[in-house]
């Protein structure tokens, strides 16, 4: 393996999207608190949205408040009376997509409620399509509340970029040492084991000659 790439092979290891001590890892309690305060606003803002343009949703289901129904579901009752909204009930630049919008709450909501660990990255990623979800159904309110944690995450992640470069051109130099070490280790062994061959076949030859010298000795030269 050449030295970059091995250098390179550990860096993605350390730094990669399923290491379970990854540096990319937001801490937990972070991750959780972001995730479920995004899910509370979505479950506020699809309860807002249905009260206003799907009435009889709401009141056919018997849903008194946002509590009453988990955002996977919102996801899929909004997709299925999205034809009985009117158009500008949604915001115009989003509506063709609407339906895969609506639908990454579903993504949304699983994460949050299964714990699953993500990366930093993949949580802005989340923020942006809670953001993307909430521009889509014109709740401006809470759009502009969600920007301002995707705006921290930016900044967060551009934070991490620029330490895990740091890390790694420190260490870098460090790791290209132990391959060059572990190469002339690599050759040694094989120079010993080599030398270990010669001076065994050596010995067998002596003691060939030494075996074969003192049987003539005894035989007559018969041997």
């Amino acid at each position: 393996m050449c030295t970059n790439c091995f250098v390179d092979e550990v860096a993605s290891q350390v730094f990669s999207d399923d290491a379970s001590t990854n540096l990319s890892h937001a801490p937990f309690q972070i991750q959780h608190l972001v995730l479920t305060n995004i899910q509370t606003l979505l479950e506020q803002a699809c309860f807002d949205f249905a009260s206003k343009w799907a009435p009889e949703l709401i009141s056919t289901e018997m849903w008194d408040c946002p509590e009453a129904i988990e955002l996977s579901k919102w996801t899929l009752v909004l997709n299925k009376v999205i034809h009985k909204i009117p158009i500008n009930a949604f915001n115009a630049e989003e509506y063709p997509n609407i339906r895969a919008i609506l639908h990454s709450g579903y993504e949304i909501r699983n994460i949050a409620v299964h714990r699953k660990r993500v990366s930093l990255q993949k949580l802005e990623d989340i923020t942006q399509a809670a953001v993307l979800f909430l521009r889509a159904i014109r709740d401006n309110n809470r759009e502009l509340q969600l920007s301002s944690v995707h705006a921290v995450m930016s900044v967060f992640m551009w934070s991490l970029e620029s330490r895990r470069q740091i890390i790694e051109a420190r260490f870098r130099e460090e790791l290209e040492e132990i391959q060059r070490v572990r190469k002339t280790l690599d050759l040694r062994e094989k120079e010993a084991e080599i030398a270990m061959r010669t001076a065994n076949a050596k010995v067998n030859d002596l003691t060939k000659y030494m075996l074969e010298h003192s049987l003539q000795e005894i035989f007559g030269g018969k041997v």
